[in-house]
């Protein structure tokens, strides 16, 4: 009789009770025997597209570990330098708990001499210019962040020009505004100056891939110690650079926004606005990392997420120092703060309504009633005042022998009096009753007023 082993089994059996033979007792014929061996193999098949997916994900840990074991290595290598180059100058004999308690304050000191050596690591900007880092002038990665920073731009530019496009003052901003406006742009600044971070992080990347030994930007950043100053140009520089320029032109569409508001709701809304556009890097980040945009790309993204550098502006323990990033904001803060005050005193005094309308004698306060949307009357309503901005444009056409003090009382649906008279069309119709002939039906309508 035919025999044949069963999977993961070292008895053996027959072939009919697998094949169900063993009812006939017959031989399994050709095609049984094909079968079980089909059978098999897609066992087989099975087996083994499980163990790619395990190796894959192996992979992908290798990957992500990759960064993290690369600082590591770095800061193993830094002690190991000074515990050598300590033990040379200076044996160490431990005689007593003191003396060891004694040595290991002269360590710790000796590592506060050098903060380099335990500074903490600061994480890659989740954004496209990472990507142009940690990639190959011209790849894949170097054309996406390419896209993105191109469609901000493009955006920054349409709505500057069209904020500065046609200026009846500087930067066109408003000749007087309310007290609460006023407030609202000095907490607008500190909104955009807190939020907007490309100035500082492109700023604090640059210094901390450094061309220096002790940093060691080739390996950061994937050259294989290749350090050259080109690679560091188009690598390192470059990318940081775009991004400075991107966090100015954020901040500059913000401080013209910031200075043309003239209501507190749109202010908050165009600064809104202009935060969500100084995000489109991140927002391609994002879809790459998501796989939308490819797995080489995705890949790429998470490698990103996962790569560190040494933090050279931390402060070290046990010492005062100024911090770099605060004076950065500070510095940010008080020039924009500076420039809005300009703008804002130049409001208050009428200076930029002056250099418009020279020849219109108004007083300060009355400034804001300028160009409001209503035909205030007086000395607004003349040549040199421009007809109150072109707010008594449409008043002076429909009655032009009309003297009102108020202009904005005629024909607002109330009869004054004072304006019940055929110069001022009786009130703009107000205080006149009239018979009018209806033109469709031809009869004759008394106005109940």
């Amino acid at each position: 009789m035919f025999n044949r082993k069963s999977n993961g089994s070292s008895d053996e059996e027959p072939i009919e009770e697998q094949t169900g033979g063993a009812e006939t007792g017959a031989a399994p014929s050709f095609a049984e025997e094909l079968a079980l061996i089909q059978r098999q193999v897609g066992e087989l098949a099975e087996l083994v597209e499980s163990k790619d997916q395990e190796i894959e994900e192996l992979r992908g840990n290798i990957r992500s570990e990759k960064s993290t074991f690369l600082s590591l290595s770095q800061k193993i290598n830094a002690i190991e330098k000074k515990v050598t180059t300590r033990a040379q100058s200076k044996p160490l004999v431990v005689s007593s708990d003191a003396d060891g308690a004694d040595e290991e304050k002269d360590i710790e000191d000796e590592f506060e001499d050098h903060p380099e050596e335990d500074t903490p690591m600061i994480a890659f900007d989740e954004d496209t210019f990472s990507m142009m880092m940690l990639a190959p002038l011209c790849s894949r990665d170097w054309l996406l962040a390419f896209c993105a920073v191109s469609f901000q731009w493009v955006l920054l530019l349409l709505i500057f020009f069209d904020l500065v496009g046609s200026q009846s003052s500087p930067l066109n901003i408003p000749y007087s505004v309310d007290i609460e406006v006023t407030a609202g742009q000095f907490l607008g600044i500190f909104i955009c100056v807190g939020v907007q971070t490309d100035v500082l992080s492109s700023v604090r990347m640059i210094v901390a891939l450094a061309n220096s030994e002790h940093i060691q930007w080739d390996k950061v950043i994937g050259v294989e110690d290749r350090r050259n100053l080109s690679t560091w140009l188009c690598r390192v520089l470059l990318p940081n650079a775009m991004k400075f320029m991107s966090g100015c032109m954020v901040l500059s569409v913000n401080f013209v926004t910031i200075v043309q508001s003239d209501n507190i709701v749109d202010l908050m809304k165009d600064v809104a606005a202009l935060l969500i556009i100084s995000e489109i890097t991140e927002v391609f980040f994002k879809l790459a990392e998501f796989g939308f945009l490819g797995p080489k790309l995705e890949e790429n993204a998470k490698i990103v997420s996962n790569t560190e550098v040494h933090d050279v502006f931390a402060t070290s323990k046990g010492r005062c120092r100024i911090n770099p990033r605060l004076v950065v904001i500070v510095s940010l803060v008080t020039a924009m703060g500076s420039a809005v005050g300009f703008f804002i005193w130049g409001q208050q005094s009428g200076s930029y309504f002056r250099l418009s309308y020279p020849w219109c004698p108004i007083a300060n306060d009355e400034i804001i009633l300028f160009g409001n949307g209503v035909c205030d009357g007086g000395i607004l309503n003349s040549i040199g005042c421009n007809f109150d901005g072109g707010d008594c444009v449409n008043y002076n056409l429909a009655y032009p022998n009309c003297e009102a003090v108020e202009p904005k009382s005629v024909g607002e649906g109330v009869c004054n009096q004072a304006y019940n008279i055929p110069e001022c069309d009786f009130d703009g119709a107000d205080c006149c009753p009239f018979e009018a002939l209806d033109p469709v039906t031809e009869l004759t309508i008394q106005d109940p007023r």
